[in-house]
């Protein structure tokens, strides 16, 4: 409480004399991104004041927090010293049987002065009647439990219940077996080597506090019903695990060869890994379905580098073309009956030749050439379309000079690209090459290793 109010008199004052309109002479540094925000929000604002409004946000912020914490600890003060002075605390209930024992703080006071204590309170001791009640219904609901999946305790085949302790009324059970061989206390059923039906005593002693009683299950353990092959598989390994046991000492055994009359073989169990195969065939399956995929993006690639490749090789063509005295549709003309001669194929000429057909069908040159260089994506073949374009409306003056200028331009960025195919052919090698190094180690150190 003492601890509130202080806290509610530093907040009243902090926010007091932040609501006064003073300049501070000194304002504290913020941090760079801070600074930054400020600057950057804020420009030709005084940067002085900026700082000095945002330290006022984050201190009021956290004054107005300590406020109302202070609040809440003098709030919580008064109200625990009015139920000190009205609520005295005179009994302290125990806990049920079965709940436990529990730990309870409480504050002791004497002339005004306060002295904490820690008191363990046990679990009520039950009266006899009750405990003999519970005893009495945990033996009712042990006669259910005790079953497990079996219908009756004259034929048991399945493991038993065998519960340590009953929740419902708090009791142990402690468990008494004149055949742990048989049944063990985890209530496991043993029926291996059984011919007949065995009766087993089981005494569940129940306890509640100091009180006991014990009770008494008479369990029938009926022999395990095994279909013909089961128990002929169990005679063939009784069989062979007499022959392992019968002498120790010697370095191997020999199996027995007849069962029942009947000669028995034996081979080591071959491993069916079809599995395997089948989930190798679905993935395969799968990743074959992305092959199409990457061969067109492979294929894209390919294709823009044999435009950039290409693209020098065309516009020195045409400015020779054109410089010779003939038009730039000419010049097209000409160049895409020599490609036609050669016989090849190539990715730019084809380009070429898609062009040369809408202008057979009479698209606009303009139009054509512009689409020419949206077509190849490339910046040289688009800067190549719109000059020709340009050529058309403002006539041929300049034109020879420009494509000289590119031409010049587009050789030297060959070299570059050139330059930068090699360096991509050397990390592709580097990976063949890690191998042969593998296969040269191995070669080295594998004599080594078989000579120890």
């Amino acid at each position: 409480m003492i601890i509130g109010a202080v806290g509610i008199i530093i907040a009243a004052i902090g926010l007091w004399f932040l609501g006064r309109k003073r300049e501070w002479k000194r304002c504290p540094p913020v941090g760079l991104s801070c600074q930054d925000a400020i600057t950057y929000l804020k420009p030709g604002k005084s940067q002085q004041k900026e700082r000095e409004q945002l330290w006022k946000k984050k201190l009021m912020s956290g004054l107005w927090v300590l406020l109302g914490g202070s609040a809440l600890l003098l709030i919580q003060g008064i109200v625990r010293s009015s139920a000190s002075d009205y609520a005295p605390i005179v009994q302290i209930e125990r806990p049920e049987p079965g709940e436990g024992g529990k730990k309870i703080e409480l504050s002791a006071w004497i002339l005004e002065e306060e002295f904490p204590l820690s008191i363990e309170v046990k679990e009520r001791v039950p009266q006899a009647e009750e405990a003999q009640e519970a005893i009495h219904r945990s033996y009712l609901l042990l006669s259910e439990k005790i079953l497990g999946e079996n219908q009756s305790l004259d034929e048991v085949r399945t493991p038993l219940k065998l519960i340590n302790y009953i929740e419902e009324t708090a009791c142990n059970v402690f468990w008494h077996i004149d055949n742990t061989e048989r049944i063990d206390r985890n209530g496991h059923v043993h029926t291996e080597g059984l011919m007949e039906k065995e009766m087993i005593q089981l005494v569940a002693e129940i306890s509640l506090g100091a009180y006991k009683k014990e009770y008494i299950f008479c369990v029938t353990v009926m022999p395990e019903v095994l279909s013909e092959e089961e128990r002929l598989v169990r005679e063939i390994k009784k069989r062979v695990q007499s022959r392992e046991e019968a002498d120790g000492g010697e370095k191997s055994f020999f199996l027995p060869e007849e069962i029942g009359g009947a000669a028995v073989e034996y081979r080591a169990p071959q491993k069916n890994q079809s599995y395997i195969l089948c989930v190798l065939v679905g993935i395969m399956a799968v990743l074959c379905t992305f092959l199409p995929d990457q061969k067109l993006i492979q294929q894209k690639k390919e294709k823009e580098e044999e435009l950039a490749l290409a693209y020098p090789e065309i516009v020195s063509k045409l400015c020779l073309l054109i410089g010779s005295g003939l038009t730039v549709r000419g010049a097209w003309e000409r160049i895409i009956r020599d490609y036609r001669e050669d016989q090849s194929f190539n990715y730019a000429y084809e380009e070429m030749l898609l062009t040369y057909y809408e202008l057979e069908r009479g698209m606009p040159e303009g139009k054509a050439y512009a689409a020419f260089g949206k077509r190849c994506r490339l910046s040289g073949y688009r800067k190549l379309g719109s000059l020709l374009e340009q050529n058309l409306k403002k006539g041929t003056a300049g034109l020879l000079a420009l494509l000289q200028e590119e031409t010049w331009q587009a050789f030297e960025e060959r070299r570059a690209f050139a330059v930068k195919l090699a360096q991509e052919a050397g990390t592709r090698l580097l990976m063949p090459m890690l191998m042969l190094l593998l296969v040269v180690l191995v070669v080295c150190i594998a004599p080594a290793i078989m000579s120890f």
